[in-house]
């Protein structure tokens, strides 16, 4: 108990990310801070196919890695295609009573080959290399660190806690190099490896790093990529991202897929949460949609297949005392409610990092102006973002916003010379046709260009 209530006690921040050959990305640096400052509002713009996705995708990696749960199957596709590797570097911001750390986090893809003898073919992986974590205090000396390298033909593992006067191994080597052996069966992390992190030597700065970052990726880390909000429109459901606390210092975390086209049955042991989850949104929904809450329809109750009890319900929306099936509202306002819960987490809890992709689909500018904006003047927690949708530019201060380039190799920038009285909306409109930025934010499009193709595509009578 003492350790759990000491890892909500310390507050993690995400402060950059360092990408080389991930994806369309040679080699790029992006930074969620601004003199020293973590921001917790930051947008991410640029043309299509310049990166933005990217950051996004390196965050869903970090989660997994952070949770012990295996990385994406394709990531073999997420290298870039002329290279053999990928390395992704964050760096976090540690703050726990008046301490502060700084924490780097490395990790290097490799790709590889494994032989199917059931299907007779060799199919494509991914091996997760090498695996580095660093932890530094504010002057910036070298507290704890854990090298880890896996080549498959030479494993070698390095713990260090300098802040340890004991001559106690770490960890032992034995369960260590286990480790190593498990993530390249299971691709997943070595050193967030239950096996690994719970044997390092209690009441060390190392144990306490590691045991909270895997905490907060359980609990505060929520990354939403297309994958998640597409499960609205593609598959009927509603993924319901949870992340509430009780007085006690319990906290439920995570997504609830709820069926919007038909009846969901669920265990009856999370329905409380979920009720209670409806009506904290319905404060702010609302607000939001004037007149419309969010609500359920019991339409039975039963047992699953171990005998536990369930009950079956139908997502409504209400509006005054007519009942409207969920299904039938538009995609915007399914994407505002699944969003609902985690913007108030972020709005309220420091801890919180809400990471989404394409935060304007399908929700209405001058609203989603309003949110950003009461976000940006309010919330404790940090909204990561791209858009398309330049209302924004608008909204937030330039320090916020985030461009991508045309320059593989400097994929992320922030706008230069933009005076206080400038309109940094007008300002990338001109940039975008006339220049004046050391890197180019768009590859330029000609409109005759873009009308032929479309006229010498017409079929052949």
């Amino acid at each position: 108990m003492k350790r759990k209530k000491e890892m909500e006690n310390l507050v993690v921040k995400l402060d950059s990310i360092k990408m080389i050959n991930f994806k369309n990305i040679v080699k790029s640096e992006i930074s969620f801070s601004d003199k020293n400052k973590i921001l917790n509002t930051v947008g991410i713009y640029g043309q299509n196919g310049s990166g933005k996705t990217a950051v996004v995708e390196s965050l869903n990696i970090l989660k997994s890695l952070l949770m012990n749960i295996a990385f994406p199957k394709d990531l073999y596709y997420y290298i870039n295609v002329v290279n053999n590797d990928a390395k992704l570097d964050y760096k976090f911001i540690f703050n726990k009573d008046k301490e502060k750390y700084i924490v780097k986090y490395y990790v290097k893809f490799t790709k590889n080959v494994k032989y199917n003898s059931e299907k007779n073919i060799e199919e494509k992986i991914v091996i997760l290399s090498e695996e580095k974590i660093k932890i530094f205090n504010i002057d910036k000396k070298l507290l704890a660190s854990i090298d880890c390298k896996n080549d498959q033909k030479k494993i070698s593992i390095n713990c260090q806690d300098y802040t340890d006067s004991t001559d106690q191994d770490l960890i032992s080597n034995d369960i260590a190099i286990a480790t190593v052996h498990l993530s390249n069966q299971l691709s997943t992390t070595i050193i967030f490896q239950d096996m690994f992190r719970e044997n390092i030597k209690k009441n060390t700065l190392l144990k306490m790093i590691l045991d909270s970052m895997h905490f907060n990726a359980i609990t505060n880390l929520f990354v939403i990529g297309m994958k998640e909000t597409s499960l609205i429109s593609a598959l009927d459901n509603l993924p319901l991202t949870i992340r509430t606390s009780n007085n006690k210092k319990t906290i439920t975390s995570g997504t609830a897929l709820l069926n919007l086209f038909s009846p969901s049955t669920i265990p009856i042991i999370i329905l409380d949460t979920i009720t209670k989850e409806l009506e904290r949104i319905n404060l702010v929904m609302t607000q939001l949609i004037p007149n419309m809450k969010i609500g359920y329809k019991t339409i039975s109750e039963g047992l699953d297949k171990l005998g536990n009890p369930t009950i079956t319900i139908q997502l409504v929306s209400i509006i005054g005392d007519a009942q409207i099936p969920l299904k039938y509202e538009s995609e915007g306002i399914k994407k505002l409610i699944a969003l609902c819960s985690v913007l108030i987490s972020v709005y309220n809890n420091e801890a919180v990092c809400l990471v989404v992709d394409e935060l304007d689909s399908g929700i209405f500018e001058y609203l989603l102006g309003e949110i950003v904006k009461i976000l940006h003047s309010e919330a404790k927690g940090q909204l990561i973002f791209t858009s398309h949708n330049l209302r924004l530019l608008e909204v937030l201060p330039k320090e916020c916003i985030i461009f991508s380039t045309t320059n593989p190799q400097k994929r992320f920038v922030k706008m230069a010379n933009v005076k206080p009285n400038h309109n940094l909306r007008d300002f990338y409109y001109r940039t975008i046709l006339l220049g004046g930025q050391k890197e180019l934010l768009y590859n330029e499009t000609e409109e005759y260009e873009i009308e032929r193709a479309f006229r010498i595509c017409q079929p052949q009578a």
